[in-house]
């Protein structure tokens, strides 16, 4: 057991070594810990890249609080101390005092104050028992078995803090994983991928294995760059079983042999692993059963956990079963690019495909093969095909397409065998560019790489001061409550076109803010999270500025290379030599700071979740966003007095239309005075640089700096958080940057998609006629059916069978409604279509209008009566409908079963189907060459033009209002003609008041921000004065209101309306954006004013309810359906 010393004083060594871990053992790669054993197997590499491990002893210890002390023995001491003795468990009493002397009251009192851990090595199951039978268990169902102990009360939930084994070795020894590994690639790294028959193990096999490793691999004596394909052969089934199951038993052997540090696979832990032990259990065996039988990993097995793993996605969860493989670590490519894509908006899919050609990684002469096609041309003995190893396209060779130049004769089987290989490839890119932030991570933090791998921020910075206090004999603070507290400023106030944009950002602004004005909590006993954050940022910027100085150096070299500026070859050598060399340093310089920057933007997630993060704190949190809101303002206010026009901008930065004229040129720059680290004295500045430059030494100190993110040649606002930026010299696709879901989604059609991109390139570069006359081509072609159908498709995909699609259908959602029909289930139905989980279907809308659903179910309601003419049957749904809405005025959201069952108890209930589309076949979907409506299966262009117009209106806010609501027609026989000057791009002019903010609104002070500032009188408020506001009169004027309305409750209506806004469906929370609908039960007392958009109080305007700027935050960025 590490003995902790207290650190007086926090050097950067000190940081350096701890975060680096303080123990100097290298190159582990795992970690694995059995619960019934005092010992933990530590995976390394030795110097010859022999994968090994040894045993080490384990300690197990938790922290806890004094209620979970006293709970033990139901507190007799004496039993406590007895039974301490017994299972060789000490306690130790941890530090609860600043670096001051003094006793932090919060910690002392409900912290977590004592730390039990074992004296000598022992297994995690003999310290859980120790509890257990000192009647307080660490955990509420025992790990021993499945009975669950009571948690009487929230304290009882929160008395342990106690984290994994492998956790509390890597803590407790001081041991990092990869120590001594700098990339990625050195991490032996084994990559898979199947191809199947189908989608669902059951039914469909395994037709090849795709194996590869990330780098050279020892075999047979020998390094090489291994890779193999595993095919099932056989003429009956029973000869493809028996094939199958020794591919699989190859694959696992393959893993034996190797003994990889990791095996990854794209959706591998929910589709790969997953079907390959079902096809085990098809084949009439197990994996665990195949792992014992061929004497594999020691006797251990490989296996699915039991207990779900959790996959963080910025705000969002995903659940997962983990894969366990003895040794070795299982990630997930598909994760890995999940996580990106939580924090890249751009990233519209996650496909293998996609994601290697959005990363600029494609290789150029990669081969595809289209799902349905890669059996028939394995099997394909008998045709010869062409290959073109250049750009990777190939085909059938047939008398009528015989051999082209350029391609070379190959078989079927060479076809798909380099298909596969080539998954593989980008499976092992893609999951080395997005998994290398995690690597790098890892080897900071005292937590195994398979958690890193899924884990959030706040648990980083969790993990890191964990440690810390361990290391340094520190109590650690209780949980907090969640919450929400003030965020930072986002506001658009100019719509439309503007070019020569400049984008102003604040470097690091929460971490910086935090620095700069010592923002910390008490709960901080040593002041060490200040430490680190200004180790961590002032670490990046050494390796940023390195690897800047760097790149500098390789452009200069590549420039003479380039131009030949060399005497002789030997010269022309050396230059290559060295642009090797510094292209090595900009790159190592820059996974350098890739890790340092996870943490450092990570850090304030944690400050404001004290639910997650022991040393979290709203105040401090709130503290930093309002700092960021002044800052902000200070930075709008300032640039505008300059003849800088504010565009948009949010939390850290604000765009900016260039002023026609700088006031500092050649002639006149300006001579920085280095007040900044921004800026260097005496240096000469001019134009937008040297405005920057100034306002860096007239405001900003510490680690706070402003610069200059981007220029734009123009920007195009349709809407809050949805814009286009051009960058003409960049190349295409990359020459456009589009943000938001009113301009692209991953729900949109492709053939709206493939618009946008060619119409918005044609308003960012400011030629509004060519657009319209875009438009009314476009129009054209969808109107007379030559759109491709793979383009105007919809696509379902199948998430449970066709019988417990239907079965699913007879039941209620939890408002009582039947569940709403899917089209392609429907289709998959009347079609007979023998459809497998996971399947996508792809189909088209052959309705009349736009106005037809491509699935409608028809309710009727039946009564049978007796008259003198006999049974008649009479249709009353028209009357059960009407009546049915009264019945709900006073029911309230009354269940229809309900109100049938009192009402009409004798009623037949009917229910019709009606499709108005139909199926496309995957040949269709596959074609190389695009496939046309044929005479009489005509899409619903209606329907098609109507979805396509809803798509175009967000982008007209470009042009002016004189003939904004004159461009949309839906038939090309109403196109219009609209003159150059007409047709001129625009900006500010909304088509609501409420779509763009004022520049008064955003330079005043929030309720919420007063509100804050004024219950901390003890923290300064920052540029007040640079911003010309007076304190006194703000706090003023809102403790006057704040009276006022409490005298007519307005503050209960505010509540009442924020719990009302918070619960509402995503179509109840666009209508209320979009068209202004307010939900019913708010409409008595209030509306929304037209002026503001702020839903304000309906007997006095004045009283504002819920501002726009709020409301937006509530609500959030809801997406439509295309429906």
């Amino acid at each position: 057991m590490l003995e902790p010393q207290r650190k007086t004083e926090i050097t950067n060594e000190v940081i350096n070594s701890f975060i680096n871990g303080t123990d100097p053992m290298e190159r582990i790669v795992n970690l694995e810990y059995k619960y019934n054993e005092d010992k933990i197997k530590v995976y390394y590499r030795n110097e010859n890249d022999i994968k090994c491990y040894k045993m080490e002893p384990f300690y197990p210890f938790v922290w806890a609080t004094r209620h979970a002390c006293e709970k033990l023995c139901d507190g007799d001491r004496s039993q406590v101390s007895s039974l301490m003795r017994q299972y060789g468990i000490g306690i130790k009493t941890l530090d609860t005092k600043n670096n001051k002397g003094e006793v932090v009251e919060s910690i002392a009192t409900n912290g977590y104050i004592f730390m039990f851990y074992a004296k000598r090595p022992m297994s995690y199951q003999k310290f859980l028992k120790f509890f257990k039978e000192a009647n307080n268990p660490i955990y509420s169902k025992s790990k021993d078995d499945d009975t669950e102990d009571e948690i009487s009360t929230k304290e009882d939930s929160r008395q342990f803090l106690i984290v994994t084994p492998q956790e509390q070795y890597m803590i407790s020894s001081g041991r990092r994983f990869f120590k001594g590994y700098e990339d990625y690639d050195e991490i032996l790294r084994m990559i898979f991928d199947l191809e199947t028959e189908g989608l669902d193990p059951r039914y469909c096999r395994i037709n090849q294995i795709g194996i590869r490793f990330n780098r050279p691999v020892m075999y047979r004596g020998n390094k090489v760059d291994f890779e193999r394909i595993l095919t099932v052969t056989g003429e009956t089934k029973e000869e493809k079983d028996l094939n199958e199951l020794h591919n699989i038993k190859v694959m696992l052997s393959m893993i034996q042999y190797f003994t990889p540090d990791v095996i990854t696979a794209h959706n591998g832990e929910n589709f790969d692993w997953n079907f390959i032990i079902e096809r085990c259990k098809i084949l009439g065996t197990s994996i665990e059963d195949i792992c014992i039988n061929e004497n594999m990993f020691d006797g251990e097995v490989i296996r699915k956990n039991t207990k779900e793993s959790v996959l963080k996605l910025g705000g969002e969860v995903e659940s997962f079963y983990q894969t366990i493989v003895p040794g070795i670590i299982i990630t997930d490519s598909l994760h890995a690019v999940r996580r990106a894509q939580a924090i890249d908006s751009n990233m519209l899919r996650a496909d293998l495909k996609y994601v290697t050609k959005y990363s600029k990684m494609e290789k150029t002469n990669r081969v595809y093969v289209p799902g349905d096609k890669i059996s028939d041309t394995w099997n394909d003995t008998v045709n010869q095909y062409a290959l073109n190893n250049e750009n990777g396209k190939w085909y059938q060779i047939t008398d009528a397409k015989p051999l082209e130049e350029n391609y070379e004769v190959v078989t079927g089987k060479y076809i798909v065998e380099r298909y596969l290989l080539d998954d593989l490839w980008e499976c092992d890119k893609v999951e080395h560019r997005y998994n290398t932030p995690n690597f790098m991570i890892c080897k900071m933090l005292p937590v195994p790489y398979q958690k890193c791998c899924t884990m959030g921020t706040a648990g980083q910075w969790k993990a890191l001061l964990m440690a810390w206090s361990y290391e340094n004999g520190l109590a650690i603070p209780q949980f907090g409550e969640g919450g929400t507290f003030t965020g930072g400023l986002s506001r658009l106030l100019e719509v439309g076109f503007v070019d020569d944009v400049a984008k102003f950002d604040y470097n690091s602004l929460y971490p910086s803010i935090i620095l700069t004005w010592n923002i910390s909590d008490e709960k901080d006993l040593m002041g060490a999270t200040l430490k680190f954050l200004e180790y961590v940022l002032t670490e990046r910027e050494k390796y940023k500025g390195l690897k800047k100085q760097a790149a500098k150096k390789a452009a200069k070299i590549l420039e003479r290379l380039q131009n030949r500026d060399y005497k002789d070859k030997e010269e022309g050598k050396q230059l290559n030599a060295e642009l090797k060399k510094w292209k090595a340093e900009e790159s190592a310089n820059d996974k350098k700071q890739l890790p340092l920057k996870i943490l450092g933007n990570s850090f304030f997630g944690s400050y404001g979740a004290e639910n997650l993060f022991p040393w979290g704190s709203k105040v401090c949190a709130e503290r930093t966003t309002c700092s960021g809101r002044m800052m902000l303002r200070l930075m709008i206010y300032h640039f505008n007095n300059l003849g800088y026009k504010p565009v948009v901008g949010d939390t850290d930065g604000f765009n900016f239309k260039l002023p026609a004229k700088y006031r500092y040129n050649d002639t006149n720059p300006y001579i920085g005075k280095g007040l900044n680290r921004n800026v260097t004295e005496g240096r000469e500045y001019t134009g937008f640089n040297a405005d920057v430059a100034e306002f860096n030494d007239l405001y900003m100190r510490g680690k706070n700096g402003l610069g200059i993110d981007e220029i734009v040649d123009s920007t195009i606002n349709f809407s809050r958080k949805n814009y286009a930026d051009y960058f003409p010299e960049e190349d295409y696709p990359n020459d456009v940057k589009m943000i938001g879901n009113t301009i692209k989604s991953k729900k949109m059609p492709e053939y709206i998609s493939k618009f946008l991109a060619k119409g918005i390139r044609l308003l960012l570069q400011n030629k509004g006629k060519e657009f319209l006359d875009e438009y009314y081509s476009y129009i054209e072609k969808i109107y007379n059916y030559q759109i491709p159908l793979k383009d105007i498709a919809s696509k379902g995909k199948v998430k449970k069978s066709l019988k417990e699609y239907v079965k699913d259908c007879q039941t209620l959602t939890k408002a009582g409604r039947p569940k709403s029909r899917q089209a392609w289930m429907e289709l998959a139905l009347k079609n007979n279509l023998d459809v497998k989980q996971g399947e996508t279907l792809y189909y088209i809308n052959t309705g009349k209008s736009k106005s037809q659903a491509d699935v409608k179910k028809i309710t009727k309601y039946l009564l049978v009566e007796n008259d003198i003419f006999g049974e008649q049957t009479i249709d009353v749904t028209s009357k059960i409908e009407k009546e049915f809405k009264e019945y709900k005025k006073t029911y309230g959201e009354a269940v229809m079963a309900h109100f049938l069952k009192e009402k009409y108890p004798t009623v037949l209930k009917t229910e019709e189907i009606i499709l108005n589309s139909r199926l496309l076949s995957n040949d269709i979907i596959d074609s190389e060459t695009d496939v046309y409506c044929s005479e009489g299966e005509e899409y619903n262009s209606a329907k098609y033009i109507d979805q396509f117009n809803k798509r175009i209106t967000p982008l007209l806010v470009c042009f002016s209002k004189d003939i904004r609501n004159k461009i949309l027609i839906t038939n090309p026989e109403d196109r219009q003609y609209f003159t150059e000057e007409e047709s001129r791009l625009t900006s500010g002019q909304p088509n609501k008041v409420t779509d763009q903010d004022t520049y008064e609104a955003l330079m005043t002070m929030e309720d919420k921000e007063i509100k804050f500032w004024a219950a901390h009188p003890e923290f300064e408020i920052p540029y007040l004065t640079e911003c010309n506001m007076n304190w006194n009169d703000i706090l003023a004027e809102y403790t006057n209101r704040i009276e006022t309305e409490k005298n007519n409750g307005i503050a209960l209506m505010r509540e009442k309306i924020d719990d009302i806004i918070r619960q509402l469906k995503d179509n109840e929370k666009q209508n209320l954006i979009e068209k202004g609908t307010l939900p019913k039960s708010v409409k008595d007392f209030a509306e929304i004013y037209p002026l503001t958009g702020d839903i304000v109080w309906k007997e006095d305007n004045k009283y504002v309810l819920v501002s726009l700027s709020d409301l937006l935050d509530m609500v959030g960025n809801v997406e439509a359906d295309e429906e």
